[in-house]
């Protein structure tokens, strides 16, 4: 493929929509998560009927071996703007993240883990920019309830993520809010954990999409164990990070052209 020049291709940054009713799909994800499932649900249900927003919300059952299953389909048969997915073994975050982009119905598209980590207020925090930016990046005001080990983690991930793609991105892996359309316009690979690091990347670095810093808390853990460090993933993120140089800096990427998406120049 020959040389692309980056103003031909670039998305509009245009967010206005005005006459439009906002409505926004939200994902959420678990894997035995008995305990902070259905407080997940609750605050993302309250968060959206007090904002009146239209919504559809997808839980997807990673392959749960406690009752997660069984709270999902009961949560489901009490609210019907609600559908429910079970993968018999887990797929990974980044399977059912994709898995999500296709069922959704919704304008906007948003993931939360299912392991209760945020609160209504920061779930409301997040969708009161809708419409604003083509992307909402959360980052966490309160990172002293994480380990420090795993705030070590974080923080050279996210150091190492800027520094290679040449990126300001105050943290990667959050509640981050997107437009359905531009997440369908993309070719995703990340099956695991790196799958918004990899949908960042794409749209701010390629495709000049403006983004929004917005800052938020966190919950600490009340039960069970967070499943984000563990060596699997250390090695998913080696793969990652060569597989990103490669499509990037090679100019491997999806033919821009092809993009279902509006670009500058287009009415």
């Amino acid at each position: 493929m020959g040389t692309l020049k980056k103003s031909q291709f670039a998305l509009c940054s245009s967010t206005s929509m005005h006459g439009s009713t906002k409505s926004v799909t939200i994902l959420i994800s678990a894997l035995d998560e008995e305990c902070n499932i259905d407080n997940t649900y609750r605050k993302v249900k309250s968060a959206l009927t007090g904002m009146n927003i239209d919504h559809q919300i997808v839980l997807i059952n990673d392959g749960s071996h406690d009752r997660t299953m069984e709270i999902m389909n009961l949560i489901q048969k009490q609210d019907p703007k609600v559908q429910v997915i079970h993968h018999h073994t887990p797929r990974g975050i980044g399977f059912g993240y994709k898995e999500g982009i296709r069922k959704s119905t919704k304008e906007y598209f948003m993931y939360l883990p299912g392991d209760d980590d945020f609160e209504e207020n920061s779930i409301r925090t997040v969708l009161e920019q809708m419409g604003k930016s083509d992307i909402v990046i959360p980052y966490h005001v309160n990172q002293e309830v994480r380990t420090a080990q795993r705030k070590a983690l974080s923080g050279c991930y996210t150091a190492l993520l800027n520094l290679c793609f040449g990126l300001r991105i105050k943290y990667f892996n959050s509640i981050v809010l997107h437009k359905t359309r531009f997440l369908r316009a993309l070719t995703i690979h990340s099956d695991k954990f790196t799958y918004q690091s990899e949908i960042i990347i794409k749209l701010v670095k390629m495709y000049k999409c403006n983004f929004t810093h917005i800052g938020i808390s966190i919950n600490e853990r009340a039960s069970g164990e967070s499943k984000a460090v563990n060596l699997k993933n250390f090695i998913d993120v080696g793969i990652f990070f060569l597989l990103m140089c490669y499509e990037v800096y090679g100019s491997l990427f999806a033919r821009r052209e092809d993009l279902s998406i509006t670009v500058k120049g287009e009415v």
